[in-house]
């Protein structure tokens, strides 16, 4: 029986959340950062800090970076960084706890091409080409 929604783990969420994301086109794919334990038994992690869970590229051809938490998770400090560096480079960038979270997002399902302040330019992928 999987688990309720407000008991929910962070790789069930990720799981809905690619599922829904594939389902509209949208391509994304899931980063694995991870710790191993050395010998010594110092953990060494592999990845860069801070990367989102999901990233991917929207409709129009901007970054997407989905980090998703439980309803109590939070972002850890390298994680806000890389939330603040991708927004001022004109990325998307997404705090998810729910497929809902994405819902309400429509730049993510759009063909409109944006300019790096998010500003909506009026034009779409087929009329830049």
């Amino acid at each position: 029986m999987p688990p309720s929604k407000s008991r929910q783990l962070e790789k069930d969420i990720v799981k809905e959340i690619r599922r829904f994301l594939d389902l509209k086109g949208v391509f994304v794919f899931k980063v694995n950062n991870y710790a191993m334990p050395r010998a010594n038994g110092r953990m060494v992690f592999h990845g860069d800090h801070g990367i989102p869970d999901i990233c991917g590229m929207t409709k129009s051809g901007r970054f997407l970076g989905i980090e998703v938490k439980t309803k109590i998770g939070r972002q850890s400090e390298h994680q806000k960084l890389f939330e603040k560096r991708c927004l001022a480079n004109g990325g998307i960038y997404i705090l998810a706890r729910s497929v809902d979270d994405l819902i309400v997002r429509s730049e993510i399902f759009s063909n409109e091409v944006n300019d790096a302040t998010g500003a909506n330019t009026g034009s779409t992928l087929t009329e830049t080409f």
